[in-house]
């Protein structure tokens, strides 16, 4: 059973606030169980270039995390976050690689088996199948979560 939104944003219908998320409660599938319930409207269209402020489309709730998806494809799947503090996403795994972008304050991430303290700027790579989780412990922070599709068999870094 997916986790529900507790509030929809009128006039926003791709913005959910929840709090307490817990992503092992959400059904997998193709976006993984990162995914949160939203409306599939994104902030940038797919077919269209445009450019987006990151830091005006960011949303905060003062009790919970606020999840706006930028961009969806059958490749890409672009999340913004801002998480109010003390919340935090419990350990969990995607099926798909991710790159995590800190765009705004500190967080600590569990990554490696171990609690990592990352700040603005902040760029993490995790693999397909990875255990994290996430919290802000010392206020709010947003991040973006850019989710991509992995190919058919192992790959390798490019190396110059």
């Amino acid at each position: 059973m997916r986790t529900p939104c507790l509030l929809w944003v009128s006039g926003a219908p791709d913005l959910c606030f929840f709090a307490g998320f817990d992503p092992s409660q959400c059904v997998a599938g193709a976006d993984g169980p990162c995914s949160a319930p939203m409306n599939r409207r994104t902030l940038l269209p797919s077919d269209t270039p445009q450019s987006l402020v990151l830091a005006d489309a960011a949303e905060t709730s003062a009790a919970g995390i606020v999840s706006r998806t930028v961009l969806q494809t059958p490749e890409l799947r672009v999340v913004l976050f801002a998480f109010a503090e003390g919340q935090e996403l419990t350990t969990h795994a995607s099926s798909r690689r991710a790159l995590v972008q800190v765009l705004e304050g500190n967080c600590e991430f569990l990554f490696a088996g171990e609690w990592h303290d990352l700040a603005a700027g902040a760029l993490l790579h995790l693999p397909p199948s990875h255990t994290h989780a996430v919290r802000a412990s010392m206020g709010l922070f947003s991040m973006l979560l850019t989710l991509g599709s992995e190919p058919a068999g192992p790959s390798e870094a490019i190396r110059p």
